[in-house]
């Protein structure tokens, strides 16, 4: 008897000490993530602050470091819409060529190879397999 009141006490603090512990894991998860979420809002609020900065107090106060990342955030915003410019020119090329292909498709009768054989061409307005268009490859 006295044996199995031993493996008790044993198994019991046993479990004692897993409850402990994983007591002790889930409290110090919880303050993680606490910290993790406090360190968030503290970015989201130094970004505001700097936003309403840039918008608001630009030029009001004179300091070397906030002009110099001022004149940073207008060079990348130039270089955003000028690349968004670019892009829209792309996407409006690429549109024009799609048009102008459909309106060939369309203006051919018969099948696709009849067209090509009564008119003399024989592929080379098509890109090769395996080889960019002349305008991607300069593009790239």
């Amino acid at each position: 008897m006295e044996f199995l009141n031993q493996v008790g006490r044993i198994l019991i603090g046993a479990m004692d000490s897993a409850v402990e512990y994983n007591r002790k894991k889930a409290q110090n998860n919880r303050l993680k993530k606490i910290i993790q979420k406090e360190k968030r809002q503290i970015s989201r609020q130094y970004l505001a602050l700097g936003k309403y900065y840039y918008e608001n107090l630009q030029g009001a106060v004179s300091d070397q470091h906030t002009e110099k990342a001022c004149r940073y955030i207008e060079f990348s915003q130039e270089r955003m819409r000028k690349a968004r410019k670019r892009l829209v020119e792309l996407h409006s090329r690429d549109y024009e060529k799609a048009q102008q292909r459909d309106t060939d498709a369309e203006e051919l009768s018969g099948s696709p190879m009849e067209g090509e054989q009564e008119s003399g061409q024989t592929g080379q307005d098509s890109p090769q397999r395996g080889q960019p268009e002349e305008e991607n490859a300069r593009e790239e």
